[in-house]
């Protein structure tokens, strides 16, 4: 047990499993970054820091979950079937577990609870005009790339070539420069699984591949490159590599209409985070708060 509040318990498993989402998010933002030491260490320094954070957010759900039951309104049974709905698992049939559906209930109280705190609010255009200019780029696209690559690891003991990845490298670069014909080298050489595709590489059945997410070798090279250029050979650690840009997409801050319903529902949530702050406070003050 992680935390007691007025003697309901926060799990401890739920509380790492919090921080462990929480954790991953972070290393999500900071793409490449978090796979060197720097980064490690940044993300450990980080973890203990997040755990009261995570903790005091629980402890918060854990008061207004309790103020929404002793409330004692019955929820909207349609927003508890949908909500219900979409957490079941992928593929279900049959009756509604009654554990999921008691769970969807208390989340649909919840909301009601909060949107309650101040219903009519509504942010006016020139707040969201306001917003969208000093947040711009939250509302970019993230750029993304297309890539071609032609990938030689070190260590590769059932490739027919028993030439080092240097040497191969070296080889490909030499017949590059007579032939230009890229895929077909990425065919001849390449060790990686994208090989018979001519070395397109892709994430999550996508050619587009998220630039953050690229190893901090690879961003630096590719950093300033045009469509069609090759670069390399670039020292991945396990494997030499020669990579062409096919394209970049992304990176460009979307129009205000396209977000604006997007900035209206952040600016209603950020006041009414507003008033909850005043609202737990108040529940705090008359809570019985145990945590181990």
């Amino acid at each position: 047990v992680a935390a007691v509040v007025n003697g309901r318990p926060i799990p401890a498993n739920e509380l790492e499993l919090r921080l462990s989402c929480a954790l991953e998010e972070e290393r999500m933002k900071m793409g490449g970054e978090a796979q060197n030491a720097r980064g490690y260490r940044h993300l450990l320094r980080l973890s203990s820091t997040l755990r009261q954070s995570v903790l005091d957010a629980m402890i918060d759900e854990e008061l207004v979950v309790q103020k929404a039951r002793a409330s004692n309104q019955k929820p909207d049974e349609a927003k508890v079937v949908k909500l219900a709905e979409k957490m079941n698992p992928p593929g279900h049939k049959g009756p509604m577990d009654e554990s999921i559906l008691a769970r969807a209930r208390t989340q649909v109280a919840v909301e009601d609870t909060l949107a309650g705190l101040d219903p009519g609010y509504q942010p006016s255009p020139s707040q969201i005009q306001e917003y969208y200019e000093n947040h711009m780029g939250e509302f970019s696209l993230p750029p993304y790339v297309k890539l071609r690559a032609l990938v030689v690891y070190h260590d590769r003991i059932e490739r027919q070539d028993g030439r080092s990845a240097d040497l191969i490298i070296d080889s490909a670069c030499r017949e590059l420069r007579s032939t230009g014909d890229f895929v077909a080298l990425t065919r001849k050489y390449s060790d990686d699984v994208f090989a018979k595709e001519g070395g397109v590489q892709g994430v999550a059945q996508s050619e587009m591949s998220p630039e953050a997410a690229l190893a901090s070798p690879l961003r630096i090279a590719l950093a300033g490159v045009s469509q069609g250029e090759i670069v390399g050979p670039i020292n991945l650690g396990s494997a030499m590599a020669l990579v062409r840009l096919e394209e970049r997409r992304g990176g460009q801050p979307r129009k205000l209409a396209e977000v604006q319903r997007e900035i209206s529902d952040r600016l209603i949530r950020i006041h009414r985070m507003g008033k909850l702050k005043g609202f737990v406070a108040d529940l705090r003050k008359n809570a019985q708060i145990t945590i181990f």
